[in-house]
């Protein structure tokens, strides 16, 4: 979550004559797909009113537009900034997607040899270890490629 700086929230009624400042307390979170603006005001009764705003994918390019549109230069940078941290990332996430994905199939064979019927799992045996043979093999390799592990 992210505390937003440079936000406010306002307020108006429709008979009222004028907006109202309600809130400058704004977070941001990000969840797969949206993101999500939450702010506390206060409530006509003399409480307080949660909100929460989501913006899904299909409008991040709305925003990204409307951010351009406000201030073309300051967008652009900041989006700049943003593509080339994540660049810098993108190596480790891909090692980490591969290192999920041989877990992964290595769990599916081993739970295949573990629920097997006991006389009969051979077959189930030799895949597993074959599976965990070609595993070690592409992480040595890895390891030889990237002069490290992976």
């Amino acid at each position: 979550m992210s505390a937003l700086t440079s936000t406010r929230v306002r307020r108006s009624g429709r008979t009222a004559r004028s907006w109202s400042d309600a809130t400058e307390s704004v977070d941001l979170r990000a969840r797969p797909g949206a993101l999500e603006l939450g702010f506390t005001i206060p409530s006509k009764g003399g409480g307080l009113t949660d909100i929460e705003v989501t913006l899904g994918y299909p409008d991040f390019l709305v925003i990204a537009e409307a951010m351009v549109a406000a201030d073309r230069t300051r967008a652009l940078v900041g989006m700049s900034e943003v593509i080339r941290r994540e660049m810098e990332r993108q190596q480790d996430l891909e090692r980490a997607a591969i290192r999920r994905g041989r877990e992964s199939v290595t769990a599916a064979a081993r739970e295949a040899y573990l629920d097997a019927d006991s006389d009969h799992d051979h077959v189930e045996r030799m895949i597993l270890k074959a599976v965990q043979r070609l595993v070690e093999k592409c992480e040595e390799g890895e390891a030889v490629e990237g002069g490290g592990s992976g």
